[in-house]
């Protein structure tokens, strides 16, 4: 007897059956049966009396067929293989279970970094005795000055002692503040597979690449900031996160 998913059956001489290359095998079954109950889609090839197989039980079932041989008889075909999606939002590619998710993290960006930055937000505005607030101040992005006006005006840090001579003409708006919380997304991916191919992948860490899904966020560029290789059973487990940002710079990361 032979025991697929639970359900026992008298498989048919020559099977199960085993082809493919390294990491694409498919394994294919055919038995006889009366009343047939065929196993589900998605659900992995199991046959404990044959050992050899046993490397390959996470194959997943993506084929089957049941014909008549006779009024009460049918001859039932499944096949088993690595590829595509297992029905529960894994995908799977070149022999490797892959899923993933994504959270969004705060990180800690300087403040003039921010799209809306103005230098009066965290910079006091000196000016010397005589000269008075002007409007192009309201609209700085910098600390620099234009020459025609460094004589008289020079932005400082709150708490800055004014020059002799000099005084406070307009204190910062959000003294202190120094940065703002970004919130970008890192994607999560585990894969599970043969070790060979997922420590290929472990070897980009620190380079430019886009993970499996971006879940929507297409604008972004996105670094292998770092993976985790675990063993789990005959397989390997790899979870290696990306992190997305507007831009990363190519003269540090490939």
């Amino acid at each position: 007897m032979i025991q697929i998913c639970d359900l026992d059956y008298i498989p048919q001489r020559g099977f199960p059956a085993l082809d493919g290359q390294d990491g694409d095998e498919r394994i294919v079954v055919e038995w006889l049966e009366k009343n047939p109950i065929l196993p589900d889609y998605y659900t992995a090839f199991s046959d404990e009396r044959f050992p050899v197989f046993a490397p390959f039980f996470s194959l997943i079932l993506r084929k089957r067929s049941c014909v008549p041989v006779s009024e009460d008889l049918f001859r039932i075909r499944c096949e088993y293989d690595n590829s595509g999606d297992d029905g529960t939002g894994y995908t799977m590619g070149g022999g490797v279970y892959t899923i993933c998710t994504c959270t969004n993290e705060a990180v800690d960006v300087p403040l003039a970094q921010h799209a809306n930055y103005r230098t009066k937000w965290n910079h006091d505005m000196h000016a010397a005795d005589g000269a008075s607030s002007s409007t192009w101040m309201d609209d700085a992005k910098t600390t620099e000055v234009e020459e025609s006006l460094a004589s008289e005006y020079a932005w400082a840090k709150p708490g800055t002692v004014p020059a002799d001579g000099w005084r406070v003409v307009m204190s910062a708006a959000k003294p202190g503040v120094e940065s703002f919380l970004a919130f970008l997304p890192v994607v999560h991916v585990i894969r599970t597979g043969q070790k060979a191919r997922l420590t290929r992948t472990m070897a980009l860490d620190g380079t430019i690449q886009t993970p499996p899904d971006t879940f929507g966020c297409t604008a972004l560029k996105w670094l292998q900031v770092g993976s985790s290789l675990v063993q789990q059973g005959r397989l390997w487990e790899l979870t290696t996160d990306y992190r997305g940002s507007a831009a990363i710079d190519t003269d540090l990361y490939d």
